[in-house]
């Protein structure tokens, strides 16, 4: 059963992405607008490309080059950064080049005898640029500080608007200073 180049450019039409076909590398390149993800450029944009394997039994996306570290007193960090991002996401895998220090973030999806529909094509195109958008600083930080974020920091920021909030219900509106109300 598998798929087709042509099946996933009628998705991408579908779905009004524009794409770049390359027949010869069973492929085809997209991209994203991204809200924290900058590429080499500063842009706020990621490729994608979609490549077939196996006549069309198994598909890769990719986002190529999405971070380059090749060597620098960071490497560990950058690679426990990658990790844990691998961990706390789905489908989603970073994979380090040593020869020149790509960094790329890849789903791969066995197809097999079945057929590839549109929600589950969509749910990795989406899904890949995300994960790469929402753990940019990350890996970023990683990068540039050698230190890796453990936690989400929008979710700490949450976290710590909700200790408040119930720390000035048990003041009754003052808010106390002390941390182990």
């Amino acid at each position: 059963m598998a798929t087709t180049l042509q099946e996933i450019a009628t998705y991408l039409q579908e779905e009004d992405l524009r794409f770049q076909e390359d027949a010869s590398k069973n492929a085809i390149f997209t991209g994203f607008r991204t809200e924290a993800y900058r590429d080499r450029d500063g842009d706020p944009r990621l490729f994608v490309m979609i490549r077939l394997d196996e006549d069309g039994e198994f598909v890769h996306f990719i986002a190529p080059r999405c971070y380059e570290y090749k060597e620098g007193p960071h490497k560990g960090t950058v690679l426990e950064a990658c990790l844990l991002v691998n961990y706390m996401t789905k489908m989603v895998q970073f994979e380090y080049d040593p020869a020149d220090g790509e960094v790329r973030a890849v789903i791969e999806l066995p197809l097999e005898d079945a057929h590839l529909t549109k929600k589950q094509f969509l749910r990795c195109l989406r899904g890949l640029a995300g994960v790469v958008d929402h753990y940019h600083d990350v890996i970023q930080t990683a990068i540039e500080r050698g230190k890796v974020i453990r936690e989400d920091p929008a979710e700490l920021l949450r976290e710590f608007m909700e200790f408040m909030r119930r720390r000035r219900q048990r003041s009754h509106g003052a808010a106390s200073l002390d941390l182990d109300e």
